[in-house]
């Protein structure tokens, strides 16, 4: 039995876009856990602030704000990894979405030709029916 292609690559595209939605969730996952670190550094300079020892806060300081800095640079790649998976998943869903109305439109087209032939039988019917009276 001969596989229909369009069924061979509808089924790829589903299985392609069920691919980048884990991606696009692997993404939002990495881009939550970027926001995490990223405020809990911020929140550990606000204590270490609040807690008046200046000689251990200066000394602790400029590594706390390197921290904070390569967190912030983390969370951006994050947001632009997240943008680009989300643009990734809406390609996929077009190329699904494209396959479908193709399949669509063929099954349009069958139905089509299976009605013309049935209205050729009927009619060849008829003509017989009259040929005989």
């Amino acid at each position: 039995m001969r596989t229909d292609p369009l069924r061979v690559l509808a089924r790829l595209r589903w299985i392609e876009e069920q691919d980048a939605r884990r991606r696009l969730a692997h993404r939002a996952a990495q881009l939550q856990e970027a926001v995490a670190h990223h405020a809990g550094i911020a929140a550990a300079l606000d204590r270490e602030a609040a807690s008046g020892a200046p000689a251990d806060y200066g000394a602790w300081l400029p590594r706390a704000r390197a921290a904070l800095e390569r967190a912030a640079l983390q969370y951006e790649a994050a947001g632009t990894a997240l943008d680009a998976a989300r643009a990734d998943l809406a390609a996929r869903r077009a190329a699904a979405k494209a396959v479908a109305r193709v399949q669509e439109g063929r099954g349009a087209l069958e139905a089509k030709r299976q009605a013309r032939a049935q209205q050729a039988a009927l009619d060849a019917v008829a003509l017989r029916g009259a040929s005989k009276a």
